[in-house]
């Protein structure tokens, strides 16, 4: 029982310090295949070896072998240690980061929406705040970013493996970027959001001229339109092609604006879209309810 009880709590404070069986091996060197045995209940460590555990987790010893009734589901995001999936992110492989991604979206019972909303959303919010305190360098923030673009796509491809939703060819969906804009992540979310929902998906991203767009528009015949702006500068530049849009299409598809270059100040100035996004649960909320009036 004491040795069970110890394989639990080994790989819950690992994961909770946010490290990899690997990366707890490399900081105890004690390697990885140690870890695995311990955390399978194959061996134990010696006390020497409880010790250095111990510390590069910031526990006393003792802690090992408490009875928490540790749970993962029941500690829920407080057990998620987004300071640990950033270093996974800037230190591991694609691969190890998208196996430690689904391993908690497994352990907290998370949907896809979830996942985004309470992981990836707020690792990139930390992200920003740290690269704005100068905590980061700049290759590290394009590596974190890269990263996470590809995970976006790799959870939304496992759960779409999953579900096999058919299309639906009423429901189309089209999202772009604000011209200028290079930040578009949370975006690609909804775009993959929508795709897990049936709804056909044109993402055409950022930079793209606005005849292009109002082709597209034209084209592709999209229900909704989403629009992600996160620089305040680009606001002049958007509401441009937002009424360029409004005045050439005789036909204007739902289109709502969402990201943190889009405040109130802004929203009030805007007056050819059909609503703002403040939240990422409330931009899937917009997606479901027009699923539902089709």
């Amino acid at each position: 029982m004491e040795y069970s009880l110890f394989s639990r709590n080994l790989r819950y404070y690992r994961k909770y310090n946010g490290l990899t069986q690997n990366q707890l091996g490399l900081l105890s060197r004690l390697g990885q295949v140690s870890i695995a045995n311990y955390e399978a209940g194959r061996r134990f460590p010696n006390e020497k070896n409880l010790s250095v555990l111990a510390k590069v987790l910031n526990i006393e010893v003792s802690t090992f072998f408490t009875d928490r009734n540790i749970d993962i589901q029941q500690n829920n995001l407080s057990a998620f240690s987004i300071d640990g999936f950033i270093k996974v992110l800037i230190h591991e492989t694609i691969d190890s980061c998208f196996e430690y991604i689904v391993s908690w979206k497994e352990s907290l019972k998370y949907s896809l929406q979830k996942t985004y909303n309470n992981i990836l959303i707020s690792t990139l919010r930390e992200v920003g705040n740290r690269w704005e305190k100068n905590e980061l360098l700049i290759a590290e923030e394009h590596i974190i970013s890269e990263k996470i673009r590809s995970l976006i796509i790799l959870l939304s491809n496992k759960e779409r493996s999953l579900k096999l939703t058919p299309v639906r060819k009423d429901l189309v969906w089209l999202g772009f970027a604000a011209p200028g804009e290079q930040h578009y992540l949370v975006l690609l979310m909804f775009a993959e959001i929508a795709r897990n929902n049936g709804w056909e998906v044109f993402f055409v991203g950022k930079d793209i001229p606005v005849h292009d767009l109002i082709k597209a528009l034209m084209v592709y015949k999209p229900k909704v339109v989403f629009v992600s702006i996160q620089m305040e500068e680009l606001q002049e530049k958007l509401t441009n092609y937002l009424n360029e849009i409004d005045f050439k299409l005789k036909n204007k598809p739902l289109i709502y604006v969402g990201g943190r270059g889009c405040h109130t100040e802004y929203a009030k100035t805007v007056n050819c879209v059909d609503g703002f996004i403040k939240t990422f649960n409330q931009g899937c909320k917009i997606l479901i309810n027009v699923e539902e009036k089709l």
